[in-house]
């Protein structure tokens, strides 16, 4: 149990009675504990090692919905008070393996038969090929073996289900990644050879995958069909498809891009039609309908030849005929002159292929099922205008909108900030800070992106160079050129002026006041509001009487430093607008200020833009 890791997520991890549950029981194990669900979403995106996850409290669906598919979330258990609530909702998780009330120990008991089961299923996959995929610990494709071909062309193993329906987390996530990953730069070939023996079990395999490689040093493509149509790592590597799992396929798929992009006679010219072969039962045969829309998420292997899908070894019950758009082919690779059955003629198509089911029909004691790629989604297919729509609509969506909205915050909150008096007019609230627009300021920011936070995440997990970096860099961009620059601005505008007045109100408060008695914050707004009528009537003369107001409602109150800076500062500020002269020049600067304000989020708009059209298109 040593080895048993647990995230425990609970809004109350430090109260008495969880610190006592982890000193007796957690102690022990590797464990991690988390108060927010964005605090545990990012520590469950980011890592790549397998963990169980214990929630607690009215948070927890929230946090399951989000990480439910997560690679690194092999099991879920809920620990809380309301059981009937959290069973019903719980249910169309199928990693969460128990709902627990009351007894700690059987959530470690059910942590334990989780991870036993992650033990089990690596000692069995590391001792016997073909063994079935511990379904519970990732959600991924199950392996069914069929008989014992000579190679895996057009009816590999790996074909627990026909296809996939289009689910947004696993098209939309492949897609972001692939495109990210499409850099106008080589591959290095140790980085796609580091990949491949990852995922050949024993010494002994990761050595022939080594001695296979370098059989073509310069043919980088060639080396990975070699390997792959090997049946060295195929379906290990598949998993990662189908497990969301990329980052450890971010190279090999990169590589296969690069490398047909470049040499577009590795794809087929001529031909549209290929076909593959593989074993389905009746129960799930019968859930294909004319109509449905869906993609394969790992390499299909298939051939341009229909009687090789039909070939007795293959045992195939269903023959798939499979048509690519003539205009935008998905990315495949016509690997019949590198593969060792040229007979064969195999295709690979890349992960990903979408496909719309045209026709079923029965032909020579098989069933054949006619699939056309997918015209109205995108696909690999290079310089699609389907795929360049596609993704210009959601740059537009998910990410300009929220920029426009940040920038359009900034820009209101900005006239705020520049004039105060109607800043002080319209929010008083001067207790909780020195300077209360800054915290205003960057709470709007925390907020903008608190609203597309989560759909950033889950268009990508973990892997580096991704669109969550982009905007990480542009929330610094804005922050360090906009956010600071207000500051710095609207600092130099209140110190211009604080020479002017700083005089006028010590008279008019009286100096004796200020430095005697403390300045309570329900004080403070309504002594603003007077002097702001007063300023605005241009009544400067009736200062003394809200001083001597003031200094009566004072006594008895308890001296404070900070209130006094507070209250100096934020007078000062309030007053220099309501002042007569020097009103134009104020105006003047305000305006700058606004303009270069509007000029600099104009300019890293049109960056950002640029910027992520670059990269994905």
């Amino acid at each position: 149990m040593e080895s048993t890791k647990i995230v425990w997520h609970d809004p109350n991890i430090f109260g008495e009675e969880n610190y006592r549950y982890i000193r007796e029981h957690l102690s022990p194990l590797q464990y991690k504990t988390f108060t927010t669900v964005t605090e545990a979403v990012q520590f469950l995106s980011s890592t790549t090692e397998k963990w169980i996850l214990v929630t607690s409290g009215t948070s927890g669906e929230e946090l399951v919905k989000q990480v439910h598919n997560f690679p690194s979330v092999i099991g879920i258990i809920i620990f809380c008070n309301n059981y009937a609530y959290h069973k019903q909702w719980s249910s169309a998780f199928k990693k969460v393996k128990r709902v627990e009330i009351s007894n700690f120990g059987n959530v470690l008991q059910e942590a334990r038969k989780i991870w036993d089961q992650l033990v089990t299923y690596n000692a069995l996959f590391m001792t016997q090929k073909g063994k079935i995929e511990y379904d519970q610990i990732i959600n991924a494709l199950e392996i069914n073996t069929v008989g014992t071909p000579s190679s895996q062309i057009a009816c590999d193993s790996f074909s627990h289900r026909a296809y996939y329906h289009m689910e947004s987390e696993l098209e939309m996530s492949f897609l972001q990644i692939c495109k990210l990953s499409l850099k106008n730069q080589a591959i290095p070939r140790s980085d796609v050879l580091n990949e491949l023996k990852s995922f050949a079990i024993t010494d002994e395999n990761k050595a022939r995958v080594e001695e296979m490689f370098g059989l073509y040093p310069n043919d980088l493509l060639r080396s990975f069909v070699h390997i792959y149509t090997s049946d060295l790592v195929f379906r290990r590597l598949n998993e990662c498809y189908a497990a969301n799992d990329y980052s450890r396929v971010m190279n090999i798929t990169a590589a296969c891009l690069l490398e047909l992009k470049s040499r577009p006679e590795l794809m087929l010219q001529n031909q549209t039609v290929l076909y593959r072969g593989v074993n389905i039962s009746e129960k799930d045969l019968e859930k294909l309908t004319v109509g449905q829309r869906g993609f394969w998420p790992a390499f299909t292997s298939a051939s341009t030849r229909g009687d090789v899908a039909r070939r007795s070894y293959f045992q195939a019950t269903v023959v798939f005929e499979i048509h690519l758009l003539a205009s935008e082919p998905h990315p495949h690779i016509f690997a019949q002159p590198m593969s060792d059955y040229v007979s064969e003629q195999e295709v690979l198509l890349l992960p990903y292929f979408p496909l719309v089911i045209t026709n079923i029909r029965k032909a020579d004691n098989v069933t054949v099922i006619t699939v056309d790629q997918d015209p109205t989604h995108p696909s690999l297919a290079f310089n699609s205008q389907t795929l360049i729509n596609y993704w210009r609509s959601r740059i537009e969506t998910e990410v300009m909108m929220p920029i426009d909205e940040i920038c359009d915050n900034i820009r209101n909150k900005a006239i705020i900030i520049i004039d105060l008096p109607a800043y002080f007019k319209k929010n008083l609230a001067l207790d909780h800070s020195v300077m209360p627009f800054t915290k205003d300021f960057e709470k709007i920011i925390r907020i903008t992106y608190k609203k597309h936070e989560n759909e950033i995440h889950k268009l990508n997990d973990s892997v580096s160079g991704s669109l969550i970096e982009y905007l990480v860099i542009m929330k610094n961009d804005i922050e360090n050129s906009i956010v600071s620059y207000i500051k710095k601005n609207i600092e130099i505008v209140f110190d211009q002026y604080f020479e002017k007045i700083k005089d006028n109100i010590i008279k008019m408060m009286g100096y004796e006041v200020i430095t005697t008695f403390s300045v309570p914050s329900a004080m403070v707004r309504e002594l603003i509001t007077k002097i702001m009528r007063l300023a605005e009537m241009g009544h400067f003369s009736t200062i003394p009487e809200v001083r001597q107001n003031f200094y009566e409602e004072s006594k008895g109150e308890t001296e404070s430093s900070i209130y006094l800076k507070i209250f100096i500062k934020e007078t000062i500020k309030a007053v220099e607008g309501g002042i007569g002269r020097n009103k134009e020049e104020i105006k003047k600067k305000n305006e700058e200020i606004k303009n270069e304000l509007y000029r600099q989020l104009g300019i890293l708009k049109s960056k950002l833009h640029q910027s992520l059209e670059n990269v994905l298109l």
